[in-house]
């Protein structure tokens, strides 16, 4: 996210943390609220949702988020403790089915919402 940030600038990504997120409706709103927030000249647009497994019902949220188009050239990239629920929840979003996750990519986001608190804090407010 940084680097996206760095090499395109501000308004290019966003971060949600899925701890502070309250159910699905939450999430959708947030989603909302952060697809309209990209700058109108956004090279790239991204968006990184942190331990979107917390959410209770995460990908019907997301879903209608993507169904209203809103998300129409973002890259979302999710990350979440519990790898299965990751696949299983991803398998009835739009577009090609995931690959299988790795215990590797779970163990590596762990340590990168470990190294980072400042970021998540920052970004939750923008």
């Amino acid at each position: 996210m940084r680097d996206t940030v760095r090499e395109h600038g501000a308004g290019t990504a966003f971060f949600l943390d899925g701890d502070y997120l309250r159910d699905a409706n939450h999430m959708s709103d947030e989603v909302s609220r952060l697809a309209a927030a990209y700058r109108a000249d956004a090279p790239v647009r991204r968006l990184f949702i942190d331990e979107i497994t917390a959410v209770t019902d995460w990908e019907r949220g997301l879903k209608r988020v993507l169904d209203r188009g809103e998300l129409r050239r973002v890259l979302v990239v999710t990350t979440g403790s519990r790898a299965t629920d990751l696949r299983h929840g991803s398998e009835g979003l739009p577009g090609q089915p995931p690959s299988k996750p790795t215990a590797s990519a779970a163990s590596r986001s762990r340590r990168s919402s470990r190294a980072a608190p400042d970021l998540r804090r920052g970004a939750a407010s923008a």
